[in-house]
């Protein structure tokens, strides 16, 4: 079932109140369509025409002036960059092979946006898959005209200062990487980064994994217990109690 239909009036127009009241109406995840109908997940994706009756998707209104470029312009280039990365990072999904997302994460992020300020405080919140970071990027960008960096912590090598200057939101995944020293140096880099660049900060963090031991290394267990209760260790165990508080500022991390 699409969640929307072809409009009598440009599908920009109404991306201010999303689909939240139909959300609900998909079961327990929404395929990449239901999300994005007026356009595609593919290398050269374009918007589909029937959506924008008004300019069949050109990205300009006429007025007294002549033509003016509208929203939909920066909205889609926001949009493409963050295509352009998904499909870099998973080149095998495709129109044909859609991707499907988590609803808890589309309906609070659906929600987020509605009040959405510079400097708001992010979400925390469970990924159920490693694609759910990008379809929350297109969310920011598609939903909000807001910008985004993504950052996968067990792929971070080195961070791209200048490009997390230009955006509004980082988007984090890997937190049960924190574990290893590397990938806890640049998350805490990253959380310093934020706060003094007032923003705002997700957190995508893997489901808590099944039977995990309540085991310490001193007490001789094994090192796959011990690093199984390490992968399952809340957030507030792993960073130091400075940087959680000022993770705490830019992301709603619950107590």
């Amino acid at each position: 079932m699409d969640v929307m239909e072809p409009l009598a009036s440009c599908v920009s127009d109404h991306l201010s109140y999303p689909f939240m009241d139909k959300v609900s109406l998909c079961g327990e995840a929404l395929c990449f369509q239901n999300i994005f109908p007026s356009f595609s997940l593919c290398k050269h994706s374009q918007l589909k025409k029937p959506y924008f009756p008004c300019c069949k998707a050109e990205g300009f209104q006429s007025s007294a002036l002549g033509l003016q470029p509208c929203s939909l312009s920066s909205r889609w280039y926001i949009t493409k960059q963050v295509l352009s990365g998904y499909l870099r990072s998973f080149p095998h999904r495709q129109s044909t092979n859609p991707p499907i997302a988590n609803k808890q994460m589309i309906f609070q992020t659906l929600q987020w946006l509605q009040t959405y300020s510079p400097g708001q405080q992010g979400l925390m919140m469970v990924e159920k898959s490693l694609e759910d970071i990008w379809i929350l990027s297109l969310l920011l960008a598609w939903y909000g005209k807001i910008t985004s960096y993504v950052m996968i912590l067990s792929k971070e090598k080195d961070l791209d200062i200048a490009a997390l200057k230009d955006v509004h939101c980082v988007l984090i995944s890997g937190s049960h990487n924190l574990w290893q020293e590397s990938c806890r140096y640049h998350f805490e880099r990253v959380i310093n980064l934020c706060y003094n660049m007032n923003k705002s900060l997700w957190i995508l963090e893997h489901p808590p994994l099944k039977n995990a031991l309540v085991a310490s290394k001193a007490k001789g267990v094994s090192w796959q217990a011990y690093l199984k209760q390490l992968k399952n260790a809340p957030l507030s165990q792993m960073i130091s109690r400075g940087s959680l508080g000022k993770a705490r500022e830019i992301c709603h991390i619950p107590r």
